[in-house]
């Protein structure tokens, strides 16, 4: 190439085989304003020369190939190099395999480096994150000392709250590949932090349809594995072996990090088995350590060092509560015979959950926790789905040859508390105006249920039959519908529900209809067996259509 006075240059190659090519320029001719000019476009043409160069090289080598030698900054594209060979590798699978020379550089896709998005962009894509999820989950403060800006993954995430419409399928396919990345390299305390931020992360602005609602990127059993090998759970018996007065000094910070990092990765895996196992499972004390977070770290303990911890406190107390009634309905499903007093202790268990959580969402309310509105949300989530498993179960799911006498009594007393929790749903959604479109996207998809449950209310009862104004049906239609794009097609699925009129007939009979009364229903199918009939109460089915 040629340089500003002249002469030809020969071009360099670096390392990564990608062309440097000299721009200083002799300005030694000062006075002649039209070299000058001249020297100024031929420094601009170098430059971009240079860049077209990077750019044909990046796209002749496939991303796994490419060198990740050391954490590089390229001021001309703003990207970052992210060398995973500086994390701390834990855990004696990594050992091994760097003993037997099988260990293997793993590269991250850095959304700025792959022409996504500018750094100017990422930049302030980058200052909001945090801020923009403070209602669902909060941070410990030494977060701001992890670089956690640096991770390609987080900057993934960041992209993810609002992503450019023309670019949500490319944004999706590289976080999944990266993903598989994180998945498959050793684990590091950055991508774990990542892992949690994306499965709080609300639905995409753009999405028209949400076809994964929970869990949408299958990491929360990752997460929970990626803790245990980062070592974070023997941190927690560390941490016990503090004086207390300790906890506030600077250099137990880092130890208080991992505390919370082991906690929120635990608490995740909680949220995850809860709404995905058939019982509501939750696995309290079960993991090593057993210390419940309240045993490592008081309320007022928690109130007063951080935030974070004290929305931790708050949510371990959540789960705590609920593991009782999670239990007796376990125990239901796994008894080889059925005793009556198993049934009265799933009811006594909802009873005591009233209770609990009344208290617990006067704490939560009395909180200035920025996500107190998240928790109080959840447990209202939370005991929607428990009262929905545990009258499956207590109910049409008990061994067949029981009489309907013993089966039935359970169904009216959990469809009241099931209904008494989706008008408080509502009412708080509705009087605290919540965005429901910045909740994470399990949480939001929820939001859709006390609507599904009122609709069918509707179809069977008149008003003078309810408790409440079927307007609010409407207003709360209106309000899922102006949240979200997706919402109109999710209250279009609902609407074309038909529920089963047999439900009627159960609420003013301990019996099961009669052959005559079911074809009377206008019912497609008879159901002359009590084995079918409780089949018919599957009336409230998925939303994901």
């Amino acid at each position: 190439m040629r340089s500003a006075d002249g002469h030809v240059e020969e071009s360099t190659v670096d390392e990564q085989d990608i062309e440097r090519v000299p721009i200083s320029l002799d300005t030694s001719q000062n006075g002649q304003d039209d070299k000058s000019t001249l020297m100024h476009i031929e420094q601009r043409t170098a430059k971009m020369e240079n860049m077209l160069v990077q750019l044909l090289h990046r796209q002749s080598v496939p991303n796994q190939l490419r060198t990740a030698n050391s954490e590089t900054k390229d001021d001309r594209f703003g990207s970052i190099r992210y060398d995973q060979r500086n994390q701390h590798w834990s855990g004696s699978i990594w050992q091994i395999l760097g003993g037997i020379g099988q260990a293997r550089e793993c590269i991250l896709i850095d959304p700025v480096e792959a022409g996504l998005v500018t750094q100017l962009d990422m930049n302030r894509r980058l200052d909001n994150v945090l801020q923009s999820l403070s209602n669902s989950i909060l941070f410990h403060t030494q977060l701001k000392h992890s670089d956690i800006e640096t991770n390609p993954l987080f900057r993934c995430v960041a992209m993810r709250l609002d992503p450019p419409k023309a670019l949500q399928s490319r944004l999706d396919s590289m976080i999944h590949q990266n993903i598989f990345t994180v998945c498959s390299m050793p684990p590091n305390r950055q991508n774990l932090i990542a892992l949690l931020i994306l499965l709080r992360i609300p639905p995409s602005p753009h999405a028209i349809q949400i076809k994964k609602p929970f869990d949408p990127y299958n990491v929360s059993g990752h997460i929970l594995n990626m803790a245990i090998a980062l070592g974070l759970d023997e941190k927690v018996e560390r941490l016990k072996q503090e004086d207390t007065m300790n906890l506030t000094e600077d250099w137990t910070q880092p130890l208080l990090f991992d505390v919370f990092l082991w906690y929120s990765s635990l608490q995740q895996s909680q949220i995850y088995t809860f709404f995905a196992s058939t019982s509501c499972s939750l696995h309290i004390g079960t993991y090593t350590p057993a210390f419940r977070f309240k045993d490592v770290i008081s309320l007022d303990l928690a109130t007063s060092l951080d935030q974070s911890l004290h929305h931790l406190w708050l949510e371990s107390e959540l789960y705590e509560i609920f593991y009782p009634i999670s239990t007796a309905l376990r125990t239901l499903r796994v008894s080889r015979i059925y005793e009556d007093s198993q049934t009265k202790s799933i009811i006594d268990a909802a009873d005591d959950l009233c209770e609990s959580l009344r208290s617990w969402r006067d704490r939560v309310t009395e909180s200035t926790l920025s996500t107190s509105n998240y928790l109080y949300i959840l447990s209202l989530q939370m005991e929607s789905a428990i009262y929905l498993r545990a009258s499956t179960e207590a109910g049409p799911n008990l061994p067949s040859p029981l009489g309907h006498d013993i089966r039935s009594p359970p169904i009216p007393l959990l469809g009241n508390k099931f209904v008494r929790c989706t008008l408080e749903t509502i009412e708080f959604m509705l009087n605290w105006n919540i965005p429901a479109e910045k909740l994470p996207c399990w949480n939001f998809i929820m939001s859709f249920l006390p609507y599904a449950t009122l609709k069918s209310i509707q179809q069977l009862h008149s008003q003078e039959e309810v408790s409440f104004d079927f307007s609010l049906l409407k207003k709360y239609r209106k309000y899922l519908i102006d949240s979200h794009p997706a919402s109109l097609g999710i209250i279009q699925s609902i609407d074309k529900i038909k529920t089963d009129p047999t439900w009627k007939d159960h609420s003013n009979s301990t019996d099961p209809p009669s052959q005559d009364e079911l074809l009377g229903a206008d019912l497609f199918n008879c159901l002359p067996t009590d084995s079918e009939w409780w089949a018919s109460f599957n009336w409230l089915q998925s939303l994901e259509g």
